[in-house]
């Protein structure tokens, strides 16, 4: 009898160890999946981010090429320079009192374009990094992992 218990406790102790190997087995394989998924957005976050850097260089020899070869300033009145800003802002609050297009606040077209070109790639680059961010709360949602235990990516993919 007391063989048979021993041989009863063996047992069930041995299948506890296996249930155990097979949940930290699982939970390894879900763990790779997991750093190979953000390997992958990492990856596409690297490429995207070189993307964007070509991009803005692209941007910057078309602002230089402007510069060589447009000969006659273009003066810009302060009511443009306001709202301008009142729309990077987006707040009515900045709308241009009586009299400001007058006060001398103006500014010139290269001076505009350089503002306006590096804040639409200053916007893209947030606009990537939010939508990296989603993808990985995606990513992280759906394997259940939320926990922050990996580190996030930042960028984006094109929709």
């Amino acid at each position: 009898m007391t063989c048979l218990l021993l041989a009863f406790l063996f047992g069930f102790q041995t299948g506890e160890q296996r249930a155990q190997s097979r949940a930290e087995q699982r939970q390894l394989g879900e763990q790779r999946q997991w750093q190979t998924r953000l390997a992958g957005l990492a990856q596409q976050q690297k490429w995207l981010q070189l993307q964007h850097d070509k991009q803005v260089q692209s941007l910057e020899r078309n602002l230089e090429a402007y510069r060589q070869h447009v000969r006659q300033r273009i003066m810009l009145p302060a009511a443009w320079r306001l709202q301008h800003d009142a729309a990077a802002r987006l707040s009515a609050s900045a709308q241009p009192a009586a009299g400001a297009a007058d006060r001398p606040l103006a500014t010139d077209d290269f001076a505009a374009l350089d503002t306006v070109s590096h804040n639409y790639a200053r916007c893209q680059q947030w606009r990537e990094a939010l939508i990296g961010w989603q993808d990985w709360y995606a990513l992280a949602s759906h394997t259940g992992n939320v926990s922050g235990s990996q580190e996030p990516v930042s960028g984006s993919q094109e929709p």
